[in-house]
């Protein structure tokens, strides 16, 4: 092979890779409702986390039995063995859709100061969040989690009680009860 030969099989071979690349990137849009090779594709890119509240140490979660919409969400001691106190982080149009892993419901809010829900997972912009890093000095505490419909953030109003319930409130950059840490 010539030499012009290589460098254009080169050219293609590269072309062909990015192309794949930017197709499958997850960031580059949501999955569209009802199509489950898309959500399937969603899921594999998600995350899945525990939210642990920073101020209180506690777990956002769903109760366990309740598999229905408008299902509380609070904080519980964190117990790495219940399904309900994970939450999948799924690209979704710039932001991500929070599923939780028991009741495969998203985490929604409606109004200022509303208390936090589960719903079936749509693409209402009141079921999706944007996450901000929060820092001390250079160290990471963790994240405050807007919701993209209100701009609100993700709280639990100072209570250290468990079973408190998750709500939204305007963003305050000395509040620590809306910082959360992502784990795994």
């Amino acid at each position: 092979m010539s030499r012009l030969t290589l460098a254009r099989l080169a050219a293609v071979l590269f072309a062909a890779v990015a192309a794949v690349v930017v197709v499958v990137s997850p960031a580059q849009a949501g999955p569209a409702d009802g199509n489950p090779v898309e959500q399937a594709a969603a899921a594999e890119s998600a995350e899945v986390y525990r939210m642990t509240n920073h101020y209180t140490n506690r777990c956002a979660a769903v109760h366990g039995p309740s598999n229905v919409n408008g299902g509380a969400v609070f904080q519980i001691d964190c117990n790495p063995a219940f399904a309900d106190q994970y939450w999948r982080w799924e690209p979704y149009n710039g932001s991500y859709r929070l599923r939780n892993e028991h009741t495969n419901r998203c985490l929604a809010v409606q109004q200022h100061n509303a208390p936090a829900f589960q719903i079936d997972c749509g693409t209402y912009t009141d079921q999706q969040w944007v996450r901000q890093a929060y820092y001390s000095g250079n160290y990471l505490l963790g994240y405050k989690i807007l919701n993209v419909y209100s701009g609100k953030c993700l709280a639990v109003q100072g209570a250290v009680l468990s079973n408190t319930q998750v709500f939204q409130a305007g963003c305050n950059t000395s509040y620590l009860d809306q910082v959360w840490e992502l784990q795994i």
